[in-house]
């Protein structure tokens, strides 16, 4: 069974998503099945292809064509849930807890079973767990419970969960600006908190975890220096590696040694490979004038698809999707249209 994920960060959705609709899940379930890509969607409704009630959509996860988006909703003021059951095509919006003010991000383990990130009214981190409702097409059935996440927790910059008990996240802190781990083995109801890298400024966005017990990270150092983090135990150690990117988006793994990272030089877009753990990497630059990619996931080791922005006047940008079905070898942008 396939599981793809993908985080967008605040913002993205005002241009992307206008009118509370939400880019289709379909891409994720299509890199799986059959390679193709699907398109962005601009309009609609719930009971065509939009995602109605959110101002902004911030995280998303499928398990084949079962998927759950979380944001922010319409009020600005309240969480927002949304679960399809088609790959995208169509959503039902879900009841969250009145406490909940905002959610980052979520991960599922399977269809049933999935852990979302944001927070309460008070600005401190919580997280949400669902075992019953998600994937039925039903937003009276579903089950959220929160759960309070380390004290310390202020802000979650991502998620993931390769099993339906094991879950691993990068946040900041209520004071400082390290970031540090999140790891339940539970499936969210209770969290501990480790160091994720002593020089760890601002936050390793977008973690990525193919196993229980391999996990990645892409981000910037208080040296300024652009690295990756690995951990292959369960997060109670990191080691950092240099990797090639000025900017670095969004990292994906289709086994605990194959990745993908998405990021920026100085002077063009590209994607890095990896086929050894990220011993060492292979760039492909990819093409189109892209101003941002937001996320990536592969389906299999040769076919990814990636959702992100070209500008397309001043101050005008225009979503796209990216795809590659050699592995990473070459790439190709497509219009959202």
């Amino acid at each position: 069974m396939a599981v793809t994920h993908w985080l967008a960060r605040e913002g993205w959705t005002r241009h992307l998503l206008a009118s509370s609709v939400v880019v289709t899940l379909a891409f994720a379930a299509a890199a799986s099945a059959s390679g193709a890509s699907a398109p962005l969607d601009r309009g609609g409704d719930s009971s065509r292809t939009g995602v109605e009630g959110a101002w902004d959509i911030y995280g998303g996860s499928c398990v084949a064509t079962t998927c759950q988006v979380v944001g922010l909703a319409l009020s600005a003021t309240n969480g927002y849930a949304a679960a399809s059951t088609d790959g995208g095509r169509h959503w039902t919006v879900e009841r969250v807890p009145a406490a909940v003010v905002r959610l980052q991000d979520v991960s599922c383990g399977s269809p049933l079973d999935c852990v979302a990130v944001g927070a309460a009214a008070s600005t401190a981190g919580l997280a949400l767990v669902t075992t019953a409702g998600v994937g039925r097409g039903c937003c009276t059935c579903c089950t959220w419970t929160a759960h309070r996440l380390a004290p310390a927790v202020a802000q979650v910059g991502g998620l993931s969960c390769p099993t339906v008990n094991v879950c691993e996240g990068t946040a900041m802190p209520t004071s400082g600006n390290r970031t540090f781990a999140l790891r339940t083995v539970n499936g969210g109801t209770t969290w501990s908190v480790r160091p994720l890298y002593p020089q760890a400024e601002n936050y390793f966005a977008n973690p990525f975890c193919p196993t229980a017990s391999t996990c990645y990270a892409i981000g910037r150092t208080g040296t300024a220096n652009n690295v990756m983090l690995k951990t292959v135990n369960g997060g109670a150690s990191w080691r950092a590696s240099p990797i090639a990117l000025e900017l670095e988006w969004a990292i994906t793994c289709t086994s605990a040694a194959s990745c993908v990272a998405i990021g920026a030089t100085r002077t063009k877009v590209v994607a890095l490979r990896t086929r050894n753990g990220g011993a060492s990497w292979a760039s492909a630059p990819i093409p189109g004038g892209l101003q941002q990619v937001w996320k990536v996931s592969c389906g299999t080791a040769s076919t990814c698809v990636g959702v992100g922005d070209i500008s397309t006047a001043p101050h005008s940008l225009a979503g796209v999707t990216i795809r590659t079905g050699n592995g990473s070898v070459s790439w190709s942008v497509h219009s959202s249209l």
